[in-house]
């Protein structure tokens, strides 16, 4: 114990002896905050269609191609539609029948030379041959696929002269009306301080990190069971720049908590982690003592603390790695962050 004593009145007097460290200081300056959650992601159409041919045949013609601008209405592509058009007038041709046939039975029944089971049976055949006639109708209408809004091919998967089937996905399209948003995820400590409405700052690495205004549009009110992590949805404001599906896209959304934040100029950092900064306070009497502070961010060369700090603090600056605690030391040039 003599050996730790001794040590110890040797370092104090070893400080006490020492020749005063020259530093600046600086005051912090009270500012207000509102903390941002950070969101990554791809930027997508708000709406993306997945469109099909109804009946499946084979392919006739393709009109477009990947990244194609299309109107409302355009056609995509066709079926050959012999087979489908020869369809639709058999179904024509037994309905015309039946419609035929019904109206001979209903001139019998009135002349009782039938009997209304036999009536009955022939509205059955008609109301039948009309339900087929109404589908291949309709089957020959979706032979073709056409424009369902103004958008974009964002992709092609058919080309002439194959083989599809009912549903089969032809083209994805989206629908430049709709606008886009960027879909990401976040933890669910954060999922807590995100609502619909809280507005946000997208930047896209194509355009060098341009920010782009956007605002929370949809929240999950579950986890998803592989990642664990709550999908969001930003939806950007118009703009006229270019945009297309599948941009990487970063976001950092407001949230609605605002609390008070003193900055610092970096250099005045000692040491630190990502979550608190260890900084010398001086005293009255010119006394540095180590003070560790809590981070809340840090921008270009000001980290914002929260941890309190009294009024007129002074946080040593310049020549701050010279200094050890409880060591006295000169003031020089005063310097604020």
């Amino acid at each position: 114990m003599r050996s730790v004593y001794l040590y110890l009145f040797l370092f104090s007097s070893a400080l006490v002896g020492a020749k005063e460290v020259t530093v600046s200081v600086t005051t912090p300056q009270l500012s207000e905050y509102t903390p941002t959650i950070s969101v990554h992601g791809r930027l997508a159409s708000k709406a993306q269609q997945k469109l099909s041919f109804k009946v499946s045949g084979l392919v006739q013609h393709v009109a477009v191609e990947e990244g194609q601008q299309v109107n409302k209405g355009d056609l995509l592509a066709s079926l050959d539609q012999q087979e489908i058009t020869a369809q639709q007038q058999q179904a024509h041709a037994v309905f015309t029948n039946t419609q035929d046939n019904l109206a001979r039975a209903k001139r019998l029944y009135q002349q009782g030379l039938i009997s209304n089971e036999m009536l009955n049976n022939a509205q059955t055949e008609f109301d039948v041959a009309r339900s087929d006639l109404t589908i291949a109708t309709f089957n020959l209408k979706h032979a073709e696929i056409r424009a369902s809004g103004d958008g974009l091919v964002l992709k092609r998967y058919i080309e002439p002269n194959e083989l599809v089937s009912p549903g089969q996905t032809a083209f994805l399209l989206s629908n430049q009306d709709a606008g886009w948003v960027l879909r990401g995820a976040v933890t669910d400590r954060h999922i807590l301080n995100l609502h619909v409405g809280q507005s946000a700052v997208v930047t896209l690495d194509a355009y060098d990190n341009a920010e782009f205004d956007a605002t929370v549009s949809e929240t999950a009110a579950a986890a998803d069971p592989t990642t664990g992590l709550f999908e969001i949805e930003l939806r950007l404001q118009p703009t006229d720049k270019t945009l297309l599906s599948g941009f990487v896209a970063s976001a950092k959304v407001f949230t609605d908590n605002t609390e008070t934040v003193y900055l610092l100029p970096v250099a005045s950092i000692v040491s630190g982690n990502k979550n608190s900064i260890d900084v010398f306070v001086l005293n009255s009497d010119n006394i540095a003592r180590l003070a560790t502070l809590q981070i809340a961010f840090i921008q270009a060369n000001t980290v914002a603390v929260r941890t309190p700090l009294p009024a007129n603090t002074r946080i040593v600056v310049n020549g701050a790695s010279f200094v050890r605690d409880g060591m006295r030391v000169q003031i020089g040039a005063e310097g604020q962050p």
